[in-house]
């Protein structure tokens, strides 16, 4: 090594040297006779030899983008493959002597992901049936649960905290033998339960647990335009919804999951989590009211009204063919909606705009750069650690992507949905482009910006009066989990396959509960069910179906109309971002360099039906410790921040689903507090919040529309 100029840097193996985590390769390992090897850097003296040479080839390389990068710590000349021993002091002797090795640039990432591999087999028999098992408790509890108000949910976070007593009582309850599954020869208990086998779980929990978009237009066309096209349909649609992501996925992960800058902040909770969980040491102790004829109406909730103030009732204007009436739309009601609500639409059509103006701000020279040395691209310790293994072919994703694509079609042209098939390709290129900017604003800030009201604004002007076309991406979720298995040095060929199975195997799940829930739970979508079965997802999709695909935008916000005023945000939008360029140029030390304005309107998206309440709430919580902690107490932070905000969301997932199960399902009454009372005693839960309630036979708003 003294005589070497250059020695290959941490977790680069000699070329040709490639692991394919197939399952005879994996599961005919026998781990009581290998002892797990890490992968890293060598020694200070190696390192001080092979920076000469990072400093000079890696100066532009496009993981380090530092133009306006708010994840780079302000005033600090970061080496891109040295740490800062002083500021990143570990708590243990193990990552002290790891302090001047090979790192990630971003503190955020030095702090939860691990700059070494191990080589232990994840492609197990172990692995795939607890993550199947749990994907089956998982996805039908999701379902069902969906179809309430509120929602009782179980994350990803519940499967990692869950799998780890299965997978530790099967490392000592199964025997240690072999036997041969469908042609391979697999060991039943291929020794200590580790850290992969517990990602690869998690992974076919992220992508199963959460409940497919299908099941709202599916509930939407079930419940409320009394529509059936039957369960074949319900597979195809929802199998094509969730998987054609897939295919987007994996032409996105040369620009969304290789580079360092592209951080996904959301997996670094379960990566510090998890790496926590096998940690070998111990831790430390550580008013516009009045516009938009509001005051006939509640101020913030998601429904659509009539101009008496009630509900608005779709039967009044639907053809047979369940397309718009116009001549019974002009004798019935224009739709009026609440004041939020209405915003919510403005500032999405902001946010739309802004993305596209701060991408090409930002990140164009970048994306550039990216897209014409994405084979020969200079890659960060993480990267460098995953080439070892096989790559998934982008062919693997591309076919996916075409039987997905097929399937498709299949659903919106084989049954009368009223969508043309070059509308559903529209819809598909839409995902595409948009998928590229949309995952960079993610993967820096944790923030997605939906495309939902880009789709259905486009798709209501070139197909009006159609509201079940209009219900028809699961990319960027995709993408960050690739991004997951990446921290967690997981086999790509692996992650493929098990994204994949689960995803399909929830398809099914879903719609088997949803059907068995629509069947059996009486009452279920009434706003009056007993036990709050009253189906909120699906009756915001049908408010959107109206809006957007019944009525149209043309009849709601084009000029002359009572919502116009709202495209005023597209403009703004487009001038927000131009304006932050240019004062965080002009004033380079002063905050407007933190200033993203996709983020500033994207983030008011979830009103309704959350309230300013849970922004001040989350604004609090982000300042304290992603500032100030962050800024003071910076080895604490770097140490514990992700694991507290583990330990929060894991209390409240289990809290929710104990008060639920204890009392509400067994009917015994919550203790009694004025933190449990007070809201039932305000206008929003009694349905009074409006200012003028209309007499019998009055109406508001134009007299003709």
């Amino acid at each position: 090594m003294d005589g070497t100029p250059y020695s290959k840097p941490s977790g680069t193996a000699s070329k040709g040297l490639e692991i394919d985590d197939g399952w005879n390769s994996e599961w005919d390992m026998d781990l009581e006779e290998i002892q797990p090897e890490r992968t890293q850097s060598t020694g200070s003296h190696e390192h001080s030899q092979s920076n000469v040479r990072n400093d000079t080839e890696y100066e532009e390389g496009e993981e380090y983008e530092q133009l306006l990068d708010p994840n780079l710590p302000d005033q600090e000349t970061i080496e891109l493959h040295r740490m800062d021993s002083g500021s990143l002091a570990s708590f243990d002797d193990e990552a002290a002597s790891k302090a001047n090795e090979e790192n990630s640039p971003y503190e955020e990432v030095r702090a939860a992901v691990r700059n070494y591999d191990e080589d232990l087999p994840c492609n197990t028999l172990r692995a795939w049936t607890i993550g199947l098992s749990l994907v089956l408790v998982g996805a039908s509890t999701n379902t069902l649960f969906s179809l309430r108000q509120p929602s009782i949910g179980l994350g990803a976070l519940i499967a990692q905290i869950i799998a780890w007593p299965f997978g530790r009582a099967w490392e000592k309850v199964v025997p240690n033998r072999q036997i041969n599954l469908f042609g391979f020869r697999c060991d039943l208990n291929p020794g200590p339960f580790n850290i992969k086998e517990h990602s690869i779980i998690v992974v076919m929990a992220s992508v199963s647990f959460s409940v497919a978009y299908a099941t709202d237009i599916i509930l939407a066309q079930l419940v409320f335009y009394k529509q059936n096209f039957g369960v074949v349909f319900q597979l195809i649609l929802t199998i094509s919804t969730q998987s054609l992501g897939y295919g987007i996925a994996g032409m996105m992960r040369r620009f969304l999951v290789y580079p360092a800058s592209m951080i996904w902040p959301g997996n670094l909770v379960a990566v510090d989590l998890m790496n926590a969980m096998y940690e070998k040491h111990q831790a430390p102790d550580p008013s516009i009211i009045g516009v938009w004829y509001s005051q006939f109406l509640p101020m913030s909730d998601s429904s659509t009204y009539d101009n008496t103030g009630a509900s608005y009732n779709v039967s009044k204007i639907l053809t047979p063919e369940f397309t718009l009436d116009e001549e019974a739309y002009k004798a019935y009601s224009p739709v009026f909606i609440s004041t939020t609500f209405a915003l919510s639409y403005g500032l999405s059509f902001a946010a739309i705009t802004a993305l596209i103006v701060y991408t090409y701000l930002h990140h164009r020279k970048a994306i550039w750069a990216q897209y014409k040395n994405s084979t020969n691209e200079k890659p960060d310790i993480h990267m460098k650690l995953m080439q070892k293994y096989k790559e998934a072919p982008s062919w693997w994703y591309l076919s996916l992507f075409g039987i997905v694509l097929a399937l498709g079609f299949i659903s919106v042209l084989a049954y009368p949905t009223n969508l043309t098939w070059w509308a559903f390709l529209l819809a598909v290129g839409i995902s595409f482009v948009f998928s590229l900017p949309i995952g960079i604003i993610q993967a820096v800030t944790n923030h997605q910006i939906g495309l939902n009201v880009l789709t259905e604004f486009v798709y209501g002007y070139i197909q009006p009066g159609r509201p079940l076309a209009l219900m028809l991406s699961q990319a960027l979720s995709f993408v960050s989990d690739l991004k997951f298995g990446h921290y967690m040095k997981i086999p790509p060929r692996t992650m493929f396959m098990a994204q994949v199975v689960a995803t399909t195997f929830s398809c099914f799940i879903q719609i088997a509960v949803l059907n068995f829930a629509l069947g059996n739970i009486e009452g279920v979508c009434d706003l009056t069910q007993p036990q709050r079965f009253t189906c909120p997802g699906g009756r915001v999709f049908f408010s959107a179906s109206v809006i957007w695909g019944l009525i149209g935008p043309a009849r709601v916000f084009s000029p002359g109309q009572i919502y116009s005023n709202l495209l005023i945000f597209f403009a703004v939008g487009a001038a927000a971002p131009i304006l932050f360029w240019y004062a965080a140029r002009r004033w380079p030390r002063s905050p407007a360099k933190y200033l993203m304005a996709p983020l500033i309107f994207g983030g008011a998206g979830a009103i309704p039906p959350a309230t300013p309440l849970n922004y001040l709430s989350w604004g609090i919580v982000g300042y304290v410790f992603q500032h100030l902690v962050k800024k003071h107490h910076f080895r604490w932070w770097s140490r514990l921040n992700y694991l507290t905000s583990a330990g929060l969301d894991l209390g409240l997932a289990l809290g929710t689903l104990v008060i639920f199960f204890v009392f509400t399902l067994n009917e015994i009454e919550a203790p009694r507090w004025w933190g449990n009372d007070v809201v039932t005693s305000t206008m929003d839960y009694r349905g009074e919040a409006i200012q003028v309630v209309l007499p019998a036979g009055q109406t508001f708003g134009p007299q003709t529309w």
